[in-house]
C-alpha cells in the first residue's frame, strides 16, 4: 500500500490498481484459453482428416490383396493335383 499525506486516497488507488490487475489477468487468461481451444480443435480436425485418408487407403490395399489372392489361386493346385479353392473366411 502506498503511504502518503492522504492515506485514504492512496488506499483507493491501490485497490483500483489491484482490481485492474485482476481484471487484466482474467482477460489474458481467457484469451489464452480460447487460443488453446482453437489450436486443439484444428489439431483434431487435421488428425481426423488424416485418419479418414489412411482408412480409405487401407481399404483399397485390402481390396487389392483380396483381388490378388483370387488371381494367384487360379493356377494353384495341391500336391494331389486338385485346384486350391480360396477360403474367404478367416481361420479360427
Amino acid at each position: 500500500m502506498n503511504t502518503g499525506t492522504n492515506g485514504k486516497a492512496t488506499e483507493r488507488n491501490d485497490a483500483e490498481l489491484i482490481d485492474r490487475v485482476i481484471r487484466d489477468a482474467g482477460t489474458i487468461g481467457k484469451v489464452w484459453a480460447r487460443y488453446g481451444l482453437e489450436v486443439g480443435k484444428s489439431a483434431l480436425q487435421t488428425s481426423a482428416t488424416t485418419l479418414q485418408k489412411t482408412a480409405g487407403l487401407l481399404g483399397e490395399i485390402a481390396a487389392k490383396f483380396q483381388d490378388g489372392a483370387r488371381d494367384e489361386n487360379k493356377d494353384v493346385v495341391t500336391t494331389t493335383g486338385e485346384p486350391v479353392v480360396p477360403n474367404d473366411k478367416p481361420s479360427e
